[in-house]
């Protein structure tokens, strides 16, 4: 704008004042604009105190969530413990603990736990473990509206789900030490199964000199096992678990019908003959008074009985076969005498018949037999299917060797070599029956 334009301005005449609203007495009446300071100066104080109020309530809901949060810590801890086999004071400790570590204060606050839990869906169920954290916090804004202090309360409850473990070194005597023993120098590791021995005695699993035990659990009859070394028993458990008695897995076995006469190898004869003796409900039944393994043998399925006879070798020879079960008896003529497995070299690559009458079952003893099975020097059992002799003992001697399917069931069982020697379950479809021992290594879960 040039200076011409804007003095023009200033020479314009100054318009009139007329009287406002606030000289006219009607106008007056009208006038609300004083009503805003009231309303804002009433309601401010309400508006403040319900966003403190609701502020205080959210740091309520904020406090109780992480009052939850560390029930649920604390009651998994000690359900981890009860699957261990600890005492209710060990899970009152835990649970202590891992509450005060994740920020619970116990000066503003109280801590229950039950075993079993007291109240709930679960109450009374031996296998959970019920926490419940109660703290007290002040009111602030609330204040206006009571006077206590707010009860807030996290709860949780744990399960312990037993997991069946299958046993695949079955002790079944019921009273003794080292009913199940490693005094050798050798290591014997069970991948997938455990080591269980009956006896009630507090050496019941005895470990000597450097040789070990690898088990996922070990259980006894009394809860006891005696390692010579440290780490000579290794397993998850405490190391040993108490276990009440397990039956024999194939105590209704019904052996087979004995025969009058046995095959005896003579000259150039084999050490068994090429057609079987006699076939006893559609199966082949072999009698032999013996069995000396000259060389590589390779069965037919059926059934091999030795009558008084030893099973014996001479050389690294191999026995293989599918659907292969031996009876170790007596003669009818010489009761008290029975046969046995005496071997210094020979492997045995077996697999049980996986239906009938002997399932899963490689080697059977006669429940008379109390002598001792001996896998001795470089012998070697990749077995699959179940060793049984529910009187007598097996040995494992030298360097023994192991099997993928076994299981090994005896009166009492001894590892007195310097080998290291694996056994395992992987059994699906092998015909076996399974004895499934204890709890230990049970999963444990949030219930509630």
């Amino acid at each position: 704008m040039n200076f011409h334009s804007a003095l023009g301005l200033l020479r314009r005449p100054i318009p009139k004042l007329s009287a406002g609203p606030a000289t006219d007495p009607r106008s007056l009446a009208r006038d609300q604009r004083g009503s805003v300071a009231v309303i804002a100066a009433v309601a401010f104080p309400v508006l403040i105190g319900g966003i403190g109020l609701g502020a205080e309530v959210g740091y309520w809901y904020l406090k109780e969530r992480k009052l939850q949060q560390v029930a649920d810590l604390s009651a998994y801890a000690a359900a981890v413990r009860l699957n261990k086999g600890d005492e209710d004071d060990t899970l009152d400790e835990v649970a202590l603990h891992i509450a005060t570590q994740s920020g619970f204060k116990t000066a503003a606050g109280e801590i229950q736990v039950h075993h079993p839990p007291i109240s709930g869906p679960n109450a009374g169920d031996d296998d959970m473990v019920e926490v419940v954290l109660t703290e007290d916090i002040e009111r602030s804004f609330s204040g206006f509206f009571g006077r206590d202090d707010v009860n807030l309360e996290g709860r949780a409850v744990a399960r312990v789900t037993p997991e069946a473990n299958p046993a695949c070194l079955i002790a079944l005597a019921p009273t003794g030490a080292q009913t199940l023993s490693i005094t050798g120098n050798g290591g014997v590791t069970l991948n997938s199964c455990v080591a269980l021995a009956n006896s009630l005695d507090a050496q019941a699993i005895y470990v000597k000199g450097s040789g070990s035990l690898n088990s996922k659990c070990a259980y006894t009859g009394s809860g006891g096992a005696y390692g010579q070394k440290t780490d000579s028993i290794v397993s998850e458990c405490n190391p040993e678990v108490q276990q009440d008695v397990v039956l024999d897995p194939y105590i209704g076995v019904i052996p087979p019908t004995k025969s009058l006469t046995c095959y005896t190898a003579g000259g150039n004869q084999p050490v068994i003959p090429v057609a079987p003796t006699r076939t006893v409900n559609g199966v082949k039944t072999w009698d032999l008074c013996a069995l000396n393994i000259k060389s590589n043998l390779q069965l037919e399925a059926g059934v091999y009985i030795l009558y008084g006879g030893n099973i014996t070798d001479t050389g690294q020879n191999t026995v293989t076969g599918t659907g292969v079960t031996f009876f170790l008896t007596s003669k009818a003529t010489a009761p008290t005498v029975f046969s046995r497995i005496a071997v210094n070299g020979a492997k045995f690559d077996l697999t049980a018949p996986t239906s009938g009458s002997y399932s899963g079952l490689v080697f059977l003893g006669d429940v008379l037999n109390t002598g001792t099975q001996s896998f001795g020097g470089n012998s070697n059992l990749q077995a699959q299917g179940a060793v049984r002799f529910p009187t007598g003992t097996i040995d494992f001697g030298g360097g023994s060797g192991s099997g993928g399917c076994v299981q090994l069931i005896a009166n009492k069982i001894s590892f007195t070599g310097n080998g290291d020697i694996t056994f395992g379950h992987q059994c699906g479809g092998a015909g076996t029956t399974t004895a499934n021992v204890g709890s230990g290594g049970g999963t444990v879960k949030l219930a509630e």
